[in-house]
């Protein structure tokens, strides 16, 4: 098992490698933007890099959920126990705007559960990943590589934080910020004086929950599995859960309906706040 998901790790990355060279090119120049039929932005980047994944992806011959393709009905999709889930670009938004606050990101589903995933922030030049051999990593060289190992000797290993009782650190979205949120920092106000807020794009928030810079992220607005799978498995790699609000349970994937319930993804060290909180 953990030979064939170091295989797939190391597609997923040199295709999400390919991407942002492909993301940043666009970037620096001139684009148009469409809309989709819900509104949302979208460029030849999105479109670039999905072509791109799905090429790389193709050859493990594991079904593929992608924000910017057609898929899988339910019906087909919910007999398969692999399945890669895939945002080519997660903050169209941001890249829009010429802020560095977008991602690529590649996840891997066994049996509804993200066991692997890969996040390369294109303009930043980092990339992360996890969920093999229960670990994560961080790196600053955004190149192909050839085996496992000259993966993981590119990188350094992260780890989720432990609590500190003088400051909780919470991440949460610049742009879906509302009363659910507000009410949730508000009560946690009540237990934790000390809160530092720090706002940030695209799947960047499960990034700094698994390298420790954050612990807890909060969403309670509309996303969609394409823009968690990745970086749940790196957070659960580094010592962290995404928690359901519904359910109470670890987030779970490949779902009828892909948009995902209100969750909170967090360092385990932290399990006692939301105890305390009756979450």
């Amino acid at each position: 098992m953990i030979h064939h998901t170091n295989k797939l790790l190391i597609t997923a990355w040199n295709a999400a490698v390919e991407a942002a060279k492909a993301i940043m090119q666009v970037y620096k120049g001139n684009y148009q933007i469409d809309y989709k039929n819900d509104h949302s932005p979208v460029t030849v980047a999105d479109k670039l890099s999905d072509e791109i994944i799905q090429h790389h992806l193709r050859s493990t011959e594991i079904p593929v959920i992608s924000e910017e393709s057609a898929m899988l009905p339910y019906e087909q999709r919910k007999e398969k126990n692999e399945l890669w889930i895939v945002d080519p670009l997660d903050g169209t938004k941001e890249f829009i705007r010429h802020s560095t606050d977008f991602t690529v990101n590649i996840g891997l589903i066994i049996n509804n559960t993200p066991i692997l995933g890969v996040i390369i922030a294109p303009a930043l030049n980092i990339g992360y990943w996890g969920g093999v051999k229960n670990s994560a990593y961080k790196t600053s060289v955004i190149e192909k590589v050839c085996n496992f190992d000259e993966l993981i000797q590119s990188g350094s290993s992260i780890q989720c934080s432990k609590f500190n009782e003088n400051k909780l650190r919470i991440t949460g979205t610049k742009s879906h910020l509302n009363k659910a949120t507000e009410d949730f920092y508000k009560k946690i106000n009540e237990l934790y004086p000390f809160v530092e807020i720090v706002s940030v794009g695209s799947s960047l928030k499960f990034c700094m929950v698994a390298e420790g810079q954050a612990d807890l992220y909060v969403r309670f607005s509309s996303i969609y599995e394409w823009d968690t799978a990745a970086g749940d498995a790196i957070v659960r790699a580094a010592g962290g859960n995404t928690l359901s609000m519904h359910e109470k349970k670890s987030l779970t994937y490949n779902k009828p309906n892909l948009l995902n319930p209100y969750f909170i993804s967090y360092s385990l060290h932290v399990q006692n706040i939301l105890n305390e909180m009756m979450i």
